[in-house]
Parts: structure tokens; C-alpha cells; sequence
């Protein structure tokens, strides 16, 4: 069993973080599947990517606010229409999601 071990390790990838003594950060790899994600094109889309967006809402100041227009498209008796009020909605999440401070131990 020890060969599934590793031991004296700087830095540890867990749960889509990286776990080092500088703190926890996001993992990279994820970092530029969100700055690649596209704009939704539906209904599916704009659930996909709130759905995701849920795990970090609690760490995004104003979560609600900034989802609204979001959750406005989700609306299944309106057209799909894309507005640059949903726009604005999707970048400044994104920016959330790729430039969060890391989060640090307690230093006691």
C-alpha cells in the first residue's frame, strides 16, 4: 500500500484546488476552462453555467444581484434573448471565479 502514497509534498491538488503553505487556490486548469467558457446559447446553457456558479456563490459578494439577469433567461415562457444586462452578468463571474483572493489558513 505505501506505493499509493506520496509523502513531503509541497503542494496538493484536492477537489479542483491546490493545496500549498501559500494558501488554497483555484487549480489553473480550471481557471482557463472558465475564462474559455462561451456565452450560453439557451436555456440549457445559462442552467450549466448557474449551476456551476452556485458553488462559488457564497464567496461572491452580492450573488443574488449580480445573477438576476441571469435568472431572468431561465424563464421558459420568454424568448431566449440575450441582453447586455445578462452579458455584463456572465464577465463579471467569470472575473469572480478567475481572481478570487486565495483563501489562507488562520494564523494564529
Amino acid at each position: 500500500m505505501l506505493e499509493n502514497c506520496e509523502f513531503n509534498l509541497q503542494e496538493v491538488e484536492f477537489l479542483g484546488h491546490n493545496v500549498s503553505p501559500q494558501g488554497i487556490q483555484m487549480d489553473p486548469k480550471k481557471i482557463e476552462a472558465v475564462l474559455t467558457w462561451q456565452k450560453p446559447q439557451n436555456h440549457k446553457d445559462v442552467l450549466r453555467f448557474l449551476s456551476f456558479a452556485n458553488y462559488y456563490g457564497l464567496l461572491i459578494p452580492v450573488y443574488a444581484d449580480i445573477t438576476t439577469p441571469l435568472t431572468y433567461l431561465l424563464q421558459l415562457k420568454e424568448l431566449f434573448l440575450w441582453t447586455p444586462e445578462a452579458d455584463h452578468a456572465f464577465t463579471i463571474l467569470k472575473t469572480h471565479f478567475t481572481t478570487k483572493p486565495i483563501l489562507r489558513y488562520p494564523d494564529p
